[in-house]
């Protein structure tokens, strides 16, 4: 007859013995701690500043009727502005770079389109701000993220009195009388 739990407690036995010494071996390691050391990084000069700032008054862009921001940045250097897409959306490229590249905020708050990332800026309209500002090339890292191609910072109008509101009336006429 064959012993088989005499071979199973032959096989089983450096099994047993390795796996003490290992558990023997982890505790040991857990005292050692390893120090990296620290490492400290300091920096002299300057920060960088945005290569170009443009401020666009509103007494600019009611002088030529802008209706909104798309608009109103229209005629300004090193912007182009496009009409297209799926939904007719007014996009703005500066100095070459698309809205993915460029920030949009409204009082210093970024605006996110989480669909895309495509913001229409015809859906701004230019009677609700004071001044735009537009910094073209590479803005601070406080301005989010995707700000390589620069930012635009629409600055709203602070209101004077406790209760105050404007209106504003437009039209257009297109055809012959």
């Amino acid at each position: 007859m064959k012993s088989y739990p005499l071979m199973l407690a032959v096989m089983a036995a450096p099994l047993a013995v390795s796996t003490a010494i290992s558990t023997a071996r982890a505790a040991e390691s857990t005292n050692e701690v390893f120090e990296l050391g620290a490492i400290e990084v300091t920096a002299k000069g300057e920060s960088a500043q945005p290569t170009f700032v443009m401020r666009v008054d509103k007494e600019d862009w009611q002088a030529y009727q802008a209706q909104d921001v798309a608009e109103a940045l229209r005629r300004e250097p090193g912007v182009t502005l496009t009409s297209g897409g799926r939904r007719a959306e007014s996009q703005l490229y500066i100095r070459g770079f698309d809205a993915r590249q460029i920030t949009l905020n409204v009082d210093g708050i970024p605006v996110y389109v989480p669909y895309d990332g495509n913001v229409d800026l015809s859906r701004f309209l230019a009677d609700g701000f004071e001044q735009m500002v537009v910094t073209k090339g590479l803005g601070s890292l406080m301005y989010g993220p995707n700000n390589m191609g620069g930012t635009i910072n629409l600055i709203t109008k602070r209101p004077d009195k406790d209760f105050s509101g404007s209106v504003s009336v437009g039209g257009e006429f297109a055809g012959e009388l």
